[in-house]
């Protein structure tokens, strides 16, 4: 069906290099176009906590890992004992985290929901954000959003999470639905490695920045427009 459906378009466009190619097995062909996302207030500083602080910005459904993210952070608690877990978000599974939070002796707080303003305080203070999806999302926004902001993201190693952070420069890769993985990549970025974060937030700006973002729209309309403009003058 959907393919029937999208024969008659002339151009599909997806929001990954991942969604291209999940396109392209059932032989539709596309082409990339990232989302944008707003750039940081201007007067955005990141000033991160004395103590090791983890943050998670979602929906605290079953598909987002969250349990995964509480027991990786329970393995690494008697390591980093003043370590946070600060999760951000609102979803039919969070009274079982929280459950789950407290007999496994998480130091976490549930934030509940956080308009995209009050989140501002939230990236300046973590030391790392974690996405932990246990689906492969599209693109995975919040991670660039964290990127953009100098603060480096955990993801799972497919999707267009994977494909948002380079693993060593961005952030760090752990292997999908691994809660051990995962434990390991807090203990890295409980260490704080040197990540500059000038150098994430300009890369990740200039990628999905709007200019860019209108540039190839605007192409991309042009050479649709261009196309018909000469099938019209053949005809």
């Amino acid at each position: 069906m959907i393919r029937r459906a999208v024969s008659g378009f002339d151009t599909v466009i997806g929001c990954s290099e991942w969604v291209r190619k999940e396109l392209a097995k059932e032989d539709i062909p596309s082409d990339v176009l990232p989302v944008t996302i707003a750039a940081p207030p201007a007067d955005f500083r990141r000033v991160p906590d004395a103590t090791p602080t983890l943050l998670y910005c979602g929906r605290l459904d079953e598909e987002k890992g969250v349990d995964l993210l509480v027991r990786a952070f329970a393995q690494v608690q008697g390591e980093f004992p003043e370590a946070r877990l600060r999760l951000a978000g609102q979803g039919p599974c969070r009274a079982g985290l929280e459950q789950l939070a407290r007999q496994l002796g998480v130091n976490a707080e549930f934030l509940g929901w956080r308009d995209p303003p009050d989140l501002e305080p939230e990236y300046a203070r973590a030391w790392a954000l974690a996405a932990p999806s246990r689906w492969a999302e599209p693109l995975g926004l919040v991670a660039v959003e964290a990127i953009a902001r100098g603060l480096p993201a955990i993801v799972p190693d497919r999707g267009g999470l994977a494909e948002v952070v380079t693993a060593g420069e961005s952030g760090w890769h752990f292997a999908s639905g691994d809660e051990f993985a995962l434990a390991d990549c807090l203990r890295q970025a409980f260490r704080r490695p040197q990540f500059v974060p000038e150098s994430l937030s300009a890369e990740a700006r200039e990628r999905f920045g709007i200019e860019a973002h209108v540039v190839q729209l605007r192409e991309t309309f042009h050479g649709l427009i261009s196309r018909h403009a000469r099938v019209r003058a053949g005809a």
